[in-house]
């Protein structure tokens, strides 16, 4: 977990060569995502860590660096935080905490994040509300719900629109039947190797999803197999994993 210092002024730099990423509107968010592929043997100290930097949040009462904490099947911890303007790019939002903690500390600190991972990196994510299939207005997720299943499906760059409408169609279908179950859908943004379309969904544990899956397949029957075999025709490839929202490990100001 590199500091968002560093993270923001790389974004920064970012912004400035392609102004159209930052295209933002009420259909779309922005998310940074921090990656840390924590070796299986440094597991234990890096949550450790990560509880520690919480704590410096929490006793110094840190204002605008609110983030979640993701840790996925395949031992990654990944940190994502909302980006609403470019007006998150003006201040380090972790120069108050590093004064009030003292250079030396707050270095040391990062320091040990850094003894647990051989490899990190960054991206930048959309949220797209508009693609979503949120009914009950919930554009990230149900606050009970932190297990996460995600599905991406890989494209062409040249297929975009087809992959636009086909979920496009998917969530029309979702709304006619009344379904419950709901999911958001992220595209890719800077940082990340492809073009995917993401499909996140949200449950209390694998089998509640499972139990969801399993109602909607009984709802939904062979409506969607003609939208699946087009989403099947333009995907290149598929991923699917499996996380949970680590609620000790994430900060907000408001808590």
């Amino acid at each position: 977990m590199k500091t968002l210092k560093r993270i923001f002024i790389l974004t920064i730099c970012i912004v400035f060569v392609t102004p159209f990423l930052w295209a933002q509107n009420e259909n779309r968010q922005a998310y940074w995502v921090h990656t840390d592929e924590v070796n299986p043997s440094m597991m234990r100290t890096y949550e450790k860590v990560s509880k520690e930097f919480v704590e410096a949040c929490k006793k110094h009462k840190l204002k605008g660096a609110d983030y979640f904490t993701l840790r996925s099947d395949d031992m990654k911890y990944i940190t994502i935080a909302p980006i609403n303007s470019m007006a998150d790019f003006d201040n380090n939002p972790l120069k108050p905490l590093q004064e009030k903690m003292g250079k030396e500390a707050f270095a040391k600190l990062f320091e040990n994040f850094n003894q647990c991972y051989d490899n990190h990196y960054d991206a930048v994510i959309w949220l797209n509300k508009d693609l979503s299939y949120m009914p009950e207005g919930e554009h990230f997720a149900p606050a009970d719900e932190d297990y996460r299943e995600f599905t991406y499906y890989h494209y062409s760059p040249a297929n975009r629109n087809k992959m636009i409408e086909i979920s496009k169609g998917f969530k029309e279908l979702y709304k006619n039947k009344g379904s419950k179950s709901y999911y958001r859908i992220y595209t890719n943004g800077f940082g990340e190797r492809g073009t995917y379309i993401m499909v996140a969904m949200s449950a209390k544990s694998a089998e509640d999803a499972a139990k969801k899956q399993e109602e909607n397949k009984k709802l939904i029957g062979d409506s969607q197999k003609e939208l699946v075999d087009r989403l099947l025709k333009y995907t290149t490839k598929t991923e699917h994993h499996t996380g949970w929202i680590r609620d000790d490990l994430s900060y907000s100001a408001t808590n």
